[in-house]
């Protein structure tokens, strides 16, 4: 069931992160400008301090509790290696997930 919810929802294109939760139930978040931004200097920041790390955004990774997608993934070249090719969400998540959450939004 958890895959064919998310291969329709795929189907959508929607124009912002989606999530689902234990029960394939769809949780969207769209996010606003200065949430988007401080992501953006998440990864600028990785980018410099970790360079030889690989920098996500919203990767789909299936979980127990549906499919999550953190704001910013950081992986190591091993894992980039292992998960490069993969077309669909991952089931090992990268060494690092980051979910941004000010208070003020």
């Amino acid at each position: 069931m958890q895959n064919e919810t998310s291969e329709l929802i795929e189907k959508l294109d929607l124009p912002f992160p989606w999530e689902t939760n234990a029960r394939g139930q769809i949780v969207m978040t769209p996010v606003n400008y200065g949430h988007s931004s401080r992501v953006g200097d998440l990864i600028q920041l990785f980018a410099r301090i970790a360079p030889e790390w690989k920098a996500g955004i919203e990767l789909g990774i299936v979980t127990s509790d549906g499919v999550k997608a953190p704001d910013v993934t950081l992986a190591s070249l091993a894992y980039h290696e292992r998960h490069k090719d993969e077309q669909d969400y991952v089931e090992e998540a990268p060494e690092i997930c980051i979910e941004y959450n000010a208070s003020s939004e």
